[in-house]
């Protein structure tokens, strides 16, 4: 008899397992890929299922609605994912992509995207990909029809195909983009790069759009002749002359809804937390939003700042927001006019200096001169000075009377260092500037 429990357990198991990976899962809120109260529904957006679809979904159908954050690296294994242009996903992540299929109609913002096999990415009108670090294609179809691309190093292996449609564009803003598979550039698109183009002997490039490098163009391959192409290195195994004109002007032609040179959040003297971002260009630029969060998962909005519409000019943006005692990474979300948006980020920081029951004066100090530090606990404790970077430059042992230390600076290079303190079961972290 245990043993036919034994059986019909496992089978119970396997068929709950079977059902849940093909299950259809759809967004009813904005929140947390990992939420399970309020996010994801399994009838269609009536109810929540008090569920998620976890970091491996398996073959399982996701339609991404709303404005998720995404903190674990998502394996999509036979997956089908769908992200609507009212929806959004972000966060520090990767996303893993075998035999899946994925169509983007809004923006999608990550650290590295890879996908193998058979898998189909297709990113339509109004949707976006940012990957911050690395695109691998190792092997299906990368379509971009009528749409942007902004990403680091790109990587298209054997057997892997990147179509670009419809004056669409893929900027590599860092590392080189390499090509071992096929490319097809439809007229008035663009593959701009501030790096090298290089075109291994596998690779194939088809169409009459443009390549535009900041580096060299190196061709071991197949490029047409109708492809025009323009290098501010060399161009090497090039059949065609370089035609800078053309493939400037195809490539200028393409304007991104914003054109994003930095976004930066650093602590200033007074203990704020300073948030600027550049853009070099806007296109129905309606408003800027900027969240944050302590862990990562929830967001709030801390501040909103009109864009400038339309315009060709450097824009630069500035806001303010209060210290925690926390770790806080911040997002910053732009909308355009018709309510589509682009999110970039996050970005950090970690306030070190927030301890109000002690005094660490003069700060700023001379790099020979004497701190004095009051308001620690009484007794033997430790003292150790580390440089911006983390690396320690100094230590020492002391024993705190009443409270007070003196502290002598030697030869200290100027520069901001950070001074954590440890008595007892006390440790305090003060930020001293050293001056020259």
């Amino acid at each position: 008899m245990n043993y036919y429990n034994t059986i019909a357990t496992a089978l119970a198991i396997l068929f709950s397992t079977f059902y849940s990976s093909a299950q259809t899962y759809t967004t009813m809120a904005a929140g947390t890929w990992n939420n399970t109260t309020t996010v994801w529904s399994t009838d269609g957006g009536v109810t929540p299922c008090g569920c998620t679809p976890g970091a491996t979904p398996g073959a399982a159908t996701i339609d991404v609605a709303h404005s998720l954050t995404v903190a674990p690296n998502l394996n999509l294994t036979g997956t089908t994912l769908t992200l609507l242009a009212s929806g959004s996903i972000a966060g520090a992540f990767d996303i893993l992509a075998n035999n899946a299929t994925m169509d983007l109609f809004g923006p999608a913002s990550l650290t590295n995207f890879t996908q193998n096999g058979t898998t189909t990415t297709n990113i339509h009108l109004g949707g976006s990909l940012l990957a911050s670090n690395q695109v691998a294609l190792n092997g299906g179809t990368f379509t971009v029809d009528q749409a942007t691309l902004t990403t680091g190093r790109v990587d298209i292996a054997i057997g892997a195909t990147l179509n670009l449609l419809n004056g669409s564009k893929w900027t590599v803003t860092s590392g080189n983009l390499r090509n071992e598979g096929t490319i097809n550039l439809d007229p008035g698109s663009c593959i701009e790069t501030n790096g090298n183009i290089v075109n291994r002997p596998t690779g194939v490039i088809n169409g009459s759009g443009a390549l535009n490098s900041g580096g060299n163009i190196n061709n071991q391959g197949t490029i047409a002749n109708t492809i025009s192409w323009c290098a501010n290195g060399a161009g090497i195994g090039m059949s065609t002359p370089e035609d800078c004109a053309t493939a400037v002007g195809i490539c200028g032609a393409i304007v991104l809804p914003i054109e994003l040179e930095s976004f930066t959040a650093e602590i200033n003297e007074s203990g704020m937390v300073e948030l600027r971002w550049i853009t070099l260009s806007e296109r129905n630029s309606s408003h800027f939003v900027v969240s944050k969060s302590t862990d990562g998962l929830n967001w709030e909005n801390t501040l909103t700042i009109q864009g400038a519409g339309t315009t060709s000019q450097t824009q630069h943006y500035w806001g303010q927001d209060q210290t925690s005692y926390e770790k806080t990474y911040y997002l910053l979300t732009q909308y355009d006019t018709d309510g589509r948006k682009n999110v970039f980020g996050p970005v950090s920081v970690e306030n070190k200096t927030k301890n109000a029951d002690w005094q660490v004066f003069p700060n700023p100090v001379s790099s020979n001169g004497v701190l004095t530090l009051k308001g620690l606990s009484s007794g033997n404790g430790m003292l150790i000075l580390s440089n911006s970077q983390g690396i320690q430059v100094d230590a020492l042992s002391f024993n705190a009377v009443n409270g007070e230390l003196e502290y002598a600076l030697s030869n200290v290079q100027s520069g901001i260092y950070f001074m954590t303190v440890a008595v007892g079961y006390e440790t305090k972290t003060q930020r001293v500037v050293v001056a020259k």
